[in-house]
């Protein structure tokens, strides 16, 4: 049962008792008119507190202003043994007006004093002042290494244990739960400047960050990485039943672009045209491009397209780029529509890079038949980094190649 003493006599002085196992005053401190401080006055609070566990104290009290220009100095005290010297705690705290409150003064460190006190000292200012409330908290300091426990150990108020390493269940076989059950609070590992590392018997994650044994992984956000990827052992699906775009290589990127290792079939199938595994094309839509002006340069660019030459006054001269590596491949069909001749030459004037018709080489090549030149045409292919192959459409494209320079 607590022990408060009142004031005898004129003593505003108090004394109490925190009963071993509590960790506070109970029940509370009543206060009337009569706990005041006056000018150059000194008021203590002797609290009993036996216990057995070094212990952190929390002093807190209120203050009010009767009169004057009040300043009182609070400080705190602990004791081991009766017949010991009083030990300040924490910091001294001024109180000087009503914004000062409530008066909090705590213990640096934990140590087992069972004898508490406060004190109340007024300046020599003229003043009045009124004690209206004051409260001692009490936490044990739980895992002192001179401490052994063989119960549970219970806190409500929390745990703090630092100053040397701390060991959870080490190497026993008792689960470790942390923020389990309904707790809806934050859980933090690591305060950014140490390194932390899961082991467990199936997975890992090293200090590093380097994850092994991971099994699925499910994101609702963004998977960035700097390092590049390597997924194999099963199928791998990029926006599958997905109508975002997939991307692969886009931006200002200039690396190459392998697809498939030579071991492998490799098909495109999308809404419009085809590749199947056999290299079959479907649905591949050519350019096709229209001169009427009786001049047209086609570029490598421009490869499949089909060119209708219309101009009717006069034979229409067609040039091709010069051939390069970048022409190797490249087709281009050429159909004149109006009864006029029609002329294939290079850009380079006698590079002898066209091979036509039985003549090796040579610098352009004209449909030049007297008549029936409508619905005449060439196919023309780059053959080598040197050389393009020109043939007639049909019977009618008959070929007049310039022999060579």
């Amino acid at each position: 049962m607590l022990a408060i003493v009142s004031m005898a006599g004129i003593s505003k002085d108090r004394t109490a008792t925190i009963k071993t196992g509590l960790t506070t005053i109970s029940p509370t401190m009543v206060f009337d008119a009569k706990d005041t401080i006056v000018t150059s006055q000194t008021v203590t609070y002797t609290i009993s507190n036996v216990q057995q566990y070094q212990q952190n104290q929390a002093f807190t009290a209120t203050i009010a202003t009767v009169s004057g220009s009040p300043s009182v100095a609070v400080t705190a005290y602990g004791k081991v043994t009766s017949g010991g010297s009083w030990v300040q705690i924490g910091a001294p705290v001024t109180w000087t007006s009503a914004g000062n409150n409530p008066v909090g003064i705590v213990s640096a460190s934990p140590i087992n004093y069972n004898y508490l006190k406060v004190t109340f000292v007024a300046s020599g200012a003229t003043q009045r002042t009124k004690i209206t409330s004051f409260e001692i908290k009490t936490a044990n300091n739980v895992g002192n290494a001179a401490e052994t426990y063989s119960g549970l150990l219970t806190a409500n108020a929390g745990a703090t244990l630092k100053g040397a390493a701390v060991n959870i269940n080490p190497s026993s076989n008792f689960a470790t739960n942390i923020n389990t059950g309904t707790t809806n609070a934050a859980l933090t590992l690591g305060g950014g400047s140490g390194t932390v590392a899961v082991n467990s018997s199936d997975w890992d994650i090293t200090t590093t960050g380097a994850m092994t044994g991971i099994g699925a992984i499910t994101s609702d956000g963004l998977i960035t990485g700097s390092a590049g990827a390597t997924l194999s052992g099963a199928v791998i699906n990029l926006n599958a039943s997905s109508n975002f775009a997939t991307n692969v290589a886009t931006g200002s990127t200039n690396a190459a672009v392998s697809i498939g290792g030579g071991s492998n079939t490799v098909a495109v199938n999308s809404s419009t045209w085809d590749i199947s595994s056999t290299g079959v094309f479907t649905g591949m839509l050519r350019s096709v491009v229209t001169d009427a002006t009786g001049t047209v340069a086609l570029t490598a660019a421009q490869t499949n397209s089909i060119l209708f030459c219309t101009a009717a006054g006069g034979a229409t001269t067609v040039t091709i780029p010069d051939p390069s590596a970048a022409t190797v491949g490249v087709v281009y069909h050429i159909i004149q529509t109006a009864d006029q001749n029609l002329v294939v030459t290079a850009t380079a004037a006698n590079g002898n890079s066209i091979v036509c018709d039985g003549v090796a080489t040579s610098d352009n090549v004209t449909i030049s038949t007297a008549s029936h030149k409508i619905g005449a045409g060439m196919v023309i292919i780059g053959i080598s980094a040197t050389q393009w192959y020109v043939g007639g459409l049909n019977p009618e494209s008959l070929l007049t190649p310039e022999a060579a320079d």
